[in-house]
């Protein structure tokens, strides 16, 4: 309306509206990058849910044909020796405790992701899990590696009782799946000052 430009603004200039929508614009885009992160940690999430059950599933094949395998060997009397019947034993006893580890894993990733409360922490002997962890997986790491163990005595730490025993059985596995036939794996205690250090070493590709 040409006419109106003539007549004087008694009111002053009209508000702007754009430092409303630049606030408008930074509040959106405060918004999106949480956002964008919350669903890049939700597909992370998915993928490695994905990836523990393939793993798991993969993993369990070899225990749940072995064991049948073997045992109906034993069962059928087919065997031409107590040799190869002690054999055939130590194989059912190694793939049922590689089983078990198997599943106490899935429980343990259960327990996370339901936010589980964590077990009670408790003065731990290091030196005396370690000792008793590898006398557990002995039969497992039978004829394949050579434990050793350098543990330092009466070593404590304040931690959940069950879990050391897990990770090293989670390590010790990972040492005999990846590590060359015949290899030495050695588990350490050492104190380091107020802090204790526990190390799983093998010869794999690392």
């Amino acid at each position: 309306r040409p006419a109106a430009a003539e007549r004087p603004l008694t009111r002053g200039l009209p508000r702007s509206r754009v430092p409303g929508g630049l606030g408008l614009f930074a509040l959106a885009a405060g918004l999106v990058g949480p956002a964008a992160v919350q669903l890049r940690r939700r597909s992370a999430l998915v993928r490695m849910r994905s990836d523990f059950v393939s793993g798991v599933s993969h993993e369990l094949r070899t225990p749940l044909a072995q064991i049948p395998m073997f045992a109906e060997l034993v069962a059928g009397s087919r065997l031409r020796s107590e040799e190869e019947r002690r054999r055939c034993a130590r194989v059912i006893d190694r793939e049922a405790r590689r089983l078990s580890y198997l599943v106490e894993n899935v429980l343990d990733f259960s327990r996370a992701e339901r936010g589980a409360p964590a077990a009670a922490r408790a003065r731990v002997r290091l030196d005396e899990a370690v000792r008793e962890t590898l006398e557990e997986f002995a039969p497992v790491a039978e004829g394949r590696a050579r434990l050793e163990a350098r543990v330092a005595a009466e070593v404590e730490a304040e931690t959940e009782p069950g879990a050391v025993r897990q990770v090293l059985l989670n390590l010790l596995d990972n040492a005999l799946k990846y590590g060359p036939a015949g290899q030495t794996v050695t588990v350490g205690v050492e104190r380091a000052g107020r802090t204790a250090r526990l190390w799983v070493e093998d010869e794999g590709p690392g």
